[in-house]
């Protein structure tokens, strides 16, 4: 069990290093393709290395939690929000721009860079300022629970959230001051200024 948790914990911490902005921007510098290459890339070799483990941990010997039938009723509920969020997040984010496509694509009509995606607020970006992180959140807690995926699930939680705060600190730079405003009055995970409104 340890040698799984230390092979998710080291996922995590080469799944954030590989994007870290000293990272990008040094391959942003190379010459050729590579800078619009490196998000497919990157999203390649995540996805790539992230099926093996979570199959390995899917056939690890588990014990499964057993948990009152509310629990069950939470579950539900995180469920329905997690794809709510994944489908409200896909109309404002681009997904040729999240996968690296836009940007291959770009290069191949040799366009130039656009710079920097601008802000957006509108949508469900008004309400939550990272629907796809809170998504998946929801998703890791809305199925069973065994001893093993209990353990891996909290890690992942916690690399969820430190990704978030390390997005934000990124668009602070870029956005400057409009971010910071917009961090202000516009919640992280769950829109409960939503619901006091109402």
């Amino acid at each position: 069990m340890f040698g799984i948790i230390f092979l998710w914990l080291l996922w995590c911490l080469l799944h954030s290093a590989l994007i870290a902005r000293t990272i990008t921007s040094r391959i942003a510098q190379l010459p050729g393709p590579w800078p619009s290459l490196y998000r497919i890339a990157y999203n390649a070799f995540s996805l790539a290395t992230l099926l093996p483990l979570a199959w390995i941990s899917h056939s690890f010997p588990q014990k499964p939690l057993v948990l009152p039938l509310w629990f069950f009723l939470v579950q539900v509920f995180l469920l329905t929000y997690a794809l709510f969020l994944f489908a409200a997040g896909a109309r404002q984010y681009s997904l040729a721009d999240f996968s690296g496509w836009k940007q291959w694509q770009r290069y191949r009509r040799r366009e130039a860079s656009s710079g920097p995606e601008p802000l957006r607020t509108k949508g469900i970006l008004r309400h939550i300022r990272h629907p796809w992180y809170a998504a998946a959140l929801a998703l890791l807690w809305a199925f069973p629970l065994t001893d093993l995926n209990l353990i891996i699930r909290s890690i992942l939680s916690i690399y969820i959230v430190a990704g978030s705060l390390l997005e934000e600190r990124k668009l602070a730079i870029i956005h400057g001051e409009r971010y910071r405003a917009y961090t202000r009055v516009t919640p992280r995970f769950f829109p409960w200024k939503f619901f006091m409104r109402n």
